[in-house]
């Protein structure tokens, strides 16, 4: 017996995203266990939600799509925070970002933001606690869509050129091409470039513009160490850097990092006049086997001398630093 519900959003734990093709198909409360897979035939077209018992089914695909089982994956929310990813297809596989991949039968656990691939859909994961102040910068949006043409008013074919030309004046066209430029002659040296992580640092210095940034490097489960910090535009020692004002938010950061193992972006207010305000952006560097080794950070701060607004990091300058840090791929020091 199966019925189509609306979920209560006071109930969940998480919120559950559908995209096919770049688009957002469906947005629903994770607030049980879910079975996801291709409709049956006695079910309703995808995308929809149905109560089956004591869980919910989530249809993502027509039933002529054998790519996708019809019990494809079973998420199960646990009370720690963590959510039970069971693969459930006979012989179809589920890929977790950023490269995890779960075969036919198997199971496993994440925390935090998850990304999760099955053929051309992909399921995003969004615990509401951690949309508050960090964001993790994993929603997918193609540039354009397979079998899909972009045409002028015109009815004439029109490229991707040009469509970025359209929206960008002179001056912007310009920036972009300088942010092009460096990041490519960054990732052409990374191979064999001693001064990898000083380099990157000062192409964010010339691209982006931080109070601080930084390399860090990941020695145990919660052992960070910076490795390279730029601050005010000059290379310095360490110091007292950890006494300062934001120190917890970086540790937050990272933390949070870890969990995810993707981009973070923290905002945070100034709640008197003893505090600063700080705006903190990490992606994960990883080594040569995939795995994490380190984190490229940019830190601005609002002093409350300044009597300004806090200073935010937009979502392009997080993409730049996340950008960089993809290309990073390095054993780092220990």
């Amino acid at each position: 017996m199966t019925s189509q519900v609306e979920l209560q959003p006071q109930h969940a734990i998480a919120e559950l995203s559908v995209y096919a093709g770049g688009e957002l198909k469906l947005r629903t409360p994770l607030s049980g266990k879910f079975d996801v897979g291709r409709r049956r035939t006695s079910e309703p077209e995808p995308f929809e939600v149905i109560k089956i018992e004591d869980a919910y089914r989530l249809i993502i695909a027509d039933r002529l799509a054998t790519q996708i089982s019809r019990s494809h994956l079973q998420i199960t929310p646990h009370a720690d925070g963590q959510w039970m990813l069971q693969n459930t297809s006979r012989n179809c596989r589920v890929t977790i970002d950023p490269s995890r991949e779960l075969l036919p039968g198997k199971t496993c656990y994440a925390r935090g933001v998850v990304r999760v691939h099955l053929h051309d859909v992909t399921l995003v994961i969004e615990p509401p606690q951690a949309i508050e102040q960090m964001i993790s910068l994993g929603t997918p949006q193609p540039l354009s869509l397979p079998g899909v043409q972009l045409i002028d008013e015109h009815g004439q074919p029109l490229s991707l050129l040009a469509t970025l030309g359209s929206s960008f004046d002179d001056q912007q066209g310009d920036q972009l091409m300088l942010w092009l430029r460096t990041i490519a002659k960054l990732f052409y040296s990374a191979a064999d470039n001693t001064h990898l992580f000083r380099d990157a640092l000062e192409s964010i210095e010339l691209l982006i513009g931080f109070d601080h940034s930084m390399v860090w490097t990941k020695r145990g489960d919660d052992d960070w160490h910076v490795v390279v910090h730029l601050r005010d535009g000059t290379f310095q020692s360490e110091g007292n850097q950890t006494q300062s004002a934001w120190c917890d938010a970086q540790s937050k950061v990272l933390t949070q990092l870890v969990q995810w193992n993707q981009t973070v972006l923290y905002q945070s207010e100034s709640v008197d006049h003893q505090t600063t305000a700080c705006a903190i952006v990490a992606s994960p560097i990883v080594d040569h086997k995939g795995l994490l080794s380190g984190a490229l950070m940019g830190v601005r701060l609002t002093h409350d001398h300044e009597k300004t607004p806090a200073k935010r990091i937009t979502k392009l300058e997080a993409s730049l630093i996340e950008l960089i840090a993809s290309g990073m791929k390095s054993d780092m020091p220990t």
